[in-house]
């Protein structure tokens, strides 16, 4: 790998965990809080390759498991993994990759392409994995977690059109950056 692939993967991982620092909004009927972790993970799914996406969100998630606290709420650890939230953390690099995959896999690039792909994969897949562990945790019902947990839409919602202008203007000034000092 190139030094510039490093750099930028660090920086993703970095971003990641500065959108953990904000702290979470506890909601007392599901375990699970709303975060902005994981727009984090939806503009690295967009702006590195597949591979760079699984090691960049795949790293990041080693060192939370290894015990570092850059999960949303100053958490990290194993327990976190086996915990209510552990299907959203295995949701996030599923998602990461999938959607990585999907961009990197075609030319066709709109806007609407990109936040639909980000939507499906990482509000739909993420909270239909954090849904299924919950209720695997918790015994709770599928229908009555799952309307619970439908407090999520929105808000990730709208992480992901965000993550879609911002990796959208990223890439256009790269891309710039990129032929004026090749002129």
């Amino acid at each position: 790998m190139k030094t510039k692939d490093i750099t930028q993967m660090a920086l993703l991982i970095a971003i990641i965990i500065v959108l953990g620092m904000i702290p979470g909004i506890p909601l007392g009927f599901i375990p699970a809080p709303l975060i902005l972790q994981n727009l984090g993970v939806m503009l690295a799914a967009i702006l590195l390759t597949p591979k760079k996406t699984a090691i960049t969100v795949g790293s990041f998630l080693l060192l939370a498991l290894a015990g570092l606290p850059i999960l949303s709420g100053g958490r990290g650890g194993y327990a976190v993994f086996i915990g209510p939230t552990g299907g959203y953390l295995v949701g996030f690099f599923v998602a990461a990759v999938l959607t990585s995959i999907c961009l990197h896999q075609t030319r066709f690039q709109s806007l609407w392409y990109r936040g639909t792909i980000i939507w499906l994969f990482n509000v739909g897949l993420v909270n239909l994995l954090g849904i299924i562990w919950l209720v695997v945790q918790t015994n709770a019902p599928f229908s009555s977690t799952f309307v619970s947990s439908l407090v999520f839409f929105p808000g990730d919602t709208i992480k992901a059109v965000i993550a879609v202008i911002v990796a959208d203007r990223l890439q256009k000034y790269m891309r710039t950056t990129a032929s004026v000092s090749q002129s």
